[in-house]
């Protein structure tokens, strides 16, 4: 679930639709489990604008 690495544009448009529709399908299957719930948490839409100007985490300005 770590996606650091990942531009906000592959985040927003691939992970985060892959791992709520993931999320949806265990959850369907096995119940209400932790993992869901800690998936659903992690995938979020990221803000596309950075107007302060400042790097994120592990990224350089």
């Amino acid at each position: 679930m770590d996606g650091v690495w990942m531009s906000d544009e592959k985040w927003n448009t691939q992970y985060v639709p892959y791992v709520l529709q993931l999320a949806t399908d265990v959850e369907k299957n096995y119940g209400d489990l932790n993992i869901v719930r800690v998936s659903r948490a992690v995938a979020v839409v990221r803000p596309t604008s950075n107007p302060s100007g400042s790097a994120r985490k592990g990224e350089s300005s």
